[in-house]
């Protein structure tokens, strides 16, 4: 700072510097930059190794399983339950057709033994036994089985599913075998029938 007397004669002059090696010139300087810089972002520990355990920082959780090919590995489908051994259903099934007639199943060692089954067209209608020396084979709680029948009787089909609750259930067809006795007993029918286990073998049967 100067400072003049007011008749134009010096009177002294005062000078003051002022420190300036902070400040940058018009045209630039030098100096270092002095500007603060941003605040240095810190990792930390934990998200760090939840990222290494493929999991989000924000919501831990367990590391997500990955399947060979590199994508998730997707959730293995249930295994269906094992079918029951077919001894498991030994009995007498007892049971009537959609066309309200009756139906009885045996079933001994695993196979069906005898087939009872009624029928009736507009004309005639009785009820056929059928027996097996080879019992029909009971697999996975299914079974199927077709029956030749002779003059004035039927040819049928029966085919069925066995459930652990002691029911059955499945379909029929038949057809009426022409008998020269009878010629007007003629006819078919098809549908589904449902049984019932009612009780075990006969004793007879076990002994075979």
């Amino acid at each position: 700072m100067i400072a003049l007397r007011s008749d134009g004669r010096w009177f002294g002059v005062l000078l003051a510097l002022a420190a300036c090696t902070n400040e940058p010139s018009e045209h630039g300087t030098n100096e270092p930059d002095d500007t603060e810089a941003g605040p240095t972002e810190e990792l930390d520990a934990e998200a760090v190794e939840a990222a290494d355990a493929g999991m989000d920082p924000g919501n831990p959780q367990e590391p997500t399983e990955l399947a060979a090919d590199g994508g998730a590995a997707k959730d293995a489908a249930p295994s269906a339950p094992a079918a029951r051994d077919a001894t498991w259903f030994d009995g007498f099934w007892e049971g009537r057709t959609s066309e309200e007639l009756p139906l009885l199943l045996e079933i001994v060692a695993g196979g069906i033994s005898r087939i009872e089954i009624a029928w009736a067209t507009a004309a005639c209608g009785s009820t056929t036994v059928a027996t097996f020396a080879a019992p029909v084979p009971i697999t996975n709680q299914k079974f199927a089985r077709k029956v030749a029948g002779g003059p004035g009787n039927i040819t049928f089909m029966l085919a069925g599913t066995l459930s652990d609750d002691d029911r059955a259930s499945g379909t029929f067809e038949y057809m009426v075998v022409p008998n020269r006795f009878n010629p007007a007993c003629v006819g078919s029918a098809n549908g589904t029938f449902t049984a019932q286990r009612v009780g075990p073998p006969r004793r007879d049967d076990l002994a075979r």
